[in-house]
């Protein structure tokens, strides 16, 4: 029988390339940084005058129109929002964003305009400064101002005469500060005080 020689085929090798698999790293993750706001707070310094009241009331006899001032709640509460109201026209008119109300920094207000009828200055009657009142009411902020007034008869007069102040202007179109508080109180001689609490 003839011998059969059968050729090795010969069978290429085929070489796969090495493949670097990448290693799969995941990034390190970090939490993100907060920075804790500063618990003191540098206060707005506001001009210092002879007469620190905006407008004194009139020595003439009083005006007993009852529709002069509330007197009820939603009396105040209208007074309250017409000035928001009134500062955010006056910001919108410069290209600022609007203040939006904290009822926190609204509680505050309230407080700081009663104690205004005490004493009326930034330094609160117990000699503390007025961001205490912001502090009690337990409200984070990085920055805070005050403007307060008293005698004004209304938002509209109220807030034209802190736009006419120029400390007081500033405080109102401060780009730091992004919420406000209005403080009203009439006391029961019908004398109205007015604060505004601004925080950033």
């Amino acid at each position: 029988m003839p011998e059969n020689n059968v050729p090795e085929t010969n069978i290429p090798e085929i070489d796969f390339p090495e493949v670097d698999t990448p290693e799969a790293d995941s990034p390190e993750e970090e939490s993100p940084e907060v920075d804790i706001p500063e618990t003191d707070i540098p206060e707005v310094d506001t001009p210092e005058t002879d007469n620190p009241e905006m407008n004194q009331p009139g020595t003439g006899t009083p005006d007993n129109n009852p529709g002069n001032g509330p007197t009820d709640t939603n009396g105040e509460h209208a007074f309250i929002r017409q000035v928001v109201e009134l500062v955010n026209v006056e910001r919108t008119k410069a290209g600022l964003a609007p203040l939006s109300i904290d009822t926190n920094v609204q509680a505050a207000a309230m407080v700081r305009a009663r104690e205004c009828e005490q004493l009326f200055s930034h330094t609160r009657p117990d000699g503390s400064s007025f961001a205490t009142a912001l502090r009690q009411q337990n409200i984070s902020y990085r920055s805070a101002g005050e403007n307060i007034a008293w005698g004004q008869r209304s938002p509209q007069e109220v807030v034209n005469a802190w736009m006419n102040s120029p400390g007081h202007r500033a405080n109102i179109m401060s780009f730091n500060f992004t919420a406000i508080g209005v403080g009203y109180y009439e006391n029961a001689n019908g004398t109205d005080y007015w604060c505004q609490l601004f925080i950033g």
